[in-house]
């Protein structure tokens, strides 16, 4: 088998990593939403294809033997933009009679 040809390990990782990036796009596209507005899905669009791509590139790196240092930085990077927004999502959701209630007390005083 060469070293370019895609192996079963790589399909199934390449399935796990489609299948969590199209979650967190999801999560990550409530959570800008609130921010963005409309323009959220193209952001979330744009930072989901990235990671993917980042993804094909460290594997094609790894491959080569070059160093991926730099390119697990830029994905981390990326990376953290969707977890803040993917946080803002979960807390919002979670949180909302807690900080309507907390809302309506300050308003109450």
């Amino acid at each position: 088998m060469s070293k370019n040809s895609l192996g079963a390990s790589d399909l199934f990782l390449g399935v796990l990593a489609i299948l969590l990036i199209s979650v967190s796009f999801y999560q990550t596209w409530l959570g800008l939403e609130q921010i963005f507005g409309n323009a959220s899905f193209v952001i979330v669009l744009v930072l989901s294809l990235l990671l993917l791509f980042l993804c094909w590139m460290l594997r094609a790196a790894k491959l080569e033997g070059k160093s991926t240092g730099s390119l697990v930085g830029i994905y981390i990077f990326i990376a953290s933009f969707c977890f803040i927004a993917n946080f803002n999502a979960l807390y919002t959701r979670f949180m909302r009679t807690d900080i309507y209630e907390l809302k309506t007390i300050m308003l109450m005083s």
